[in-house]
């Protein structure tokens, strides 16, 4: 169909020669093309079925004009999310505007290449990929969405029998698999032919092979097959269970945690060593003093900020403010300013590998936050000051980030978000970046200690070491940061290696510098898988371990000082 394509060319043209569209935004053309189209599909009925131009063969070249233009926005996607506030949006609407006509188009049932199989699959397909768009434009976190999209997945995967959810729920997993290469030619190749060309060219073939397979046979019960099934289901159920409904039950966990609690203080504020008197200082000060530090206090998270900066200032550095603006964060207007603090230890000569330590200094709504997270950012103030006096081998960049906690958590509002775009747009130079999180709660009783469902059967029942974590790619790093530590500290560590949606369970900063294909480790006590004062107005600085807490900086120095 020359002519439809011919007409569709002329208009694409048209509206993108007029100055009204060129002073717009580029990326408007993918809605505006989208909606053209749709509306030449349903004008197709007013053609004759026979003849020169039938309206069965316009209809298929709307349709595959369609397509092309959604796998044109797959190759704009980089471009497409490097301006997200203002496109995702845009390609959103445009696969949003085309799933219905893929999908009208299905029941149809034209003859040709487009079949009922195929256009479902295409319908399918522009859904899923109007939802990944749509979140992104509402600025929600990559690693939230890999969630998501892995349960969508399994939905769909309820219904295999049909090859278009089948592949529509492979090619999900394939693409959270796939997101994880750093190479964005390869991100791009792979979704293009993996998840569109490959799938609606061998729909019908994976549809007969799945029509082809022999019914399973109903196989009597046997005593002790069921027995064994039993077993293992009432064996799994014990491990899974327990765990899931105390990470899900936040009021009995904080009860049990809190039964088993230490007494506090830890140790008498006036027999303190000088470096944890160091640390319980700027924790009494962000937590007790300033107080609670979120998006909706401002003077009070300025206040915070200020302190870090001033306190890296006193330590011999020359810190900066990296200003950047909210953006869809309820109650808080579009545009907002807020402020991570960077204090960059340079090496000569420079260039290398760089360390980025980082730890936010805003607390969670309503909650002091001596240890969520003043806890961390003292360490990192002491280690700063510490490394200031040493020779380190690699450039060592200390970055407090404004905004974790809710409503920034989960989207790119996050400082640490912000901060991580910074350095992949600017070719910094990463060895690895390690977040620094919750860092002063210990408790040594046995069974004072939660776990995600059977990670207990690897680690501790006692809350009374450090854990480190880290992705995939991020396993060489944390085997070396985990060798150093122990070779220069006898304070116990345990390591942890979270694949893929499993990365979740680390919730903090280091989440969005894996999302960039940054090696990244997170340095934690595990947060409310031990702490029952976790986002409570407990969170107090009289329940933190400032002895340990010294071991835990003195370590952490020991690794950013070591020789590559």
């Amino acid at each position: 169909m020359s002519g439809v394509l011919i007409l569709n060319l002329a208009l694409f043209i048209a509206v993108a020669s007029t100055p009204a569209f060129r002073a717009a935004h580029h990326h408007w053309i993918f809605p505006l093309f989208a909606a053209a189209l749709s509306l030449e599909w349903a004008a197709c009925f007013a053609l004759p079925s026979g003849g020169r131009v039938s309206r069965e063969a316009a209809r298929a070249t709307i349709v595959s004009t369609l397509l092309f233009l959604l796998i044109m926005g797959v190759v704009r996607h980089a471009t497409i999310l490097a301006c997200f506030d203002r496109c995702a949006f845009k390609l959103a609407a445009a696969a949003a505007l085309a799933a219905p006509i893929f999908w009208a188009h299905g029941l149809l049932r034209a003859p040709g290449w487009w079949t009922p199989k195929r256009s479902s699959l295409a319908a399918l397909g522009a859904a899923v990929w109007a939802l990944y768009l749509g979140l992104t434009a509402l600025n929600i976190g990559p690693w939230i969405m890999d969630m998501i999209f892995a349960i969508v997945a399994l939905l769909l995967w309820l219904g295999r029998h049909r090859a278009d959810f089948l592949l529509v729920s492979v090619g999900i997993m394939s693409g959270i698999v796939i997101r994880e290469s750093a190479n964005e030619i390869v991100r791009i190749s792979l979704g293009v032919v993996w998840g569109a060309a490959l799938p609606l060219a061998y729909v019908e073939r994976v549809q007969a092979w799945l029509d082809a397979r022999p019914k399973p046979k109903s196989v009597p019960a046997r005593p002790g097959r069921v027995l064994a099934f039993t077993a293992v289901f009432a064996l799994l159920a014990f491990y899974v269970t327990g765990p899931v409904f105390l990470m899900t039950n936040r009021e009995e966990r904080q009860k049990r945690l809190a039964s088993m609690a230490p007494a506090f203080p830890i140790h008498d504020p006036k027999t303190l060593s000088p470096l944890a008197a160091r640390l319980r200082g700027h924790v009494v000060m962000l937590s007790e003093t300033i107080g609670e530090r979120d998006a909706f206090t401002p003077k009070k998270q300025n206040a915070a900020r200020d302190y870090v900066k001033a306190q890296l200032a006193a330590a011999g550095y020359k810190p900066k403010l990296l200003p950047y603006g909210s953006l869809w964060l309820p109650s808080i207007q579009n545009g907002t300013s807020f402020y991570n603090v960077e204090a960059v230890l340079p090496v000569s000569p420079a260039g290398g590998p760089a360390w980025i330590v980082g730890a936010h200094y805003d607390s969670a709504p309503g909650t002091p936050g001596a240890d969520d997270n003043a806890s961390a950012v003292a360490v990192l103030i002491e280690a700063a000051r510490l490394l200031k006096l040493r020779h380190p081998a690699r450039e060592i960049r200390f970055v407090a980030f404004g905004t974790e906690e809710p409503p920034s958590f989960g989207t790119r509002n996050m400082g640490s978000a912000q901060y991580a775009h910074w350095a992949r747009d600017n070719g910094l130079n990463v060895h690895g970046m390690i977040s620094l999180e919750t860092l002063g709660y210990f408790n040594p009783r046995p069974g004072s200690q939660f776990y995600p469902p059977f990670m207990h059967l690897l680690y501790p029942s006692h809350g009374d070491y450090i854990s480190v974590a880290g992705d995939i790619k991020s396993r060489a790093l944390l085997g070396r940061f985990a060798r150093d530590w122990r070779s220069h500290s006898s304070f116990p560590l345990y390591k942890a290696i979270l694949p893929g949606v499993f990365s979740g369970l680390a919730l903090s900063d280091q989440l969005n510098f894996w999302d960039l294909g940054f090696p990244a480790l997170i340095l934690t006590d595990t947060a409310f898988y031990r702490n029952p004062n976790y986002h409570e107005h407990t969170d107090t600085p009289d329940t933190l371990d400032y002895e340990k807490m010294a071991r835990v900086a003195e370590a952490l120095v020991q690794v950013l000082d070591s020789k590559p």
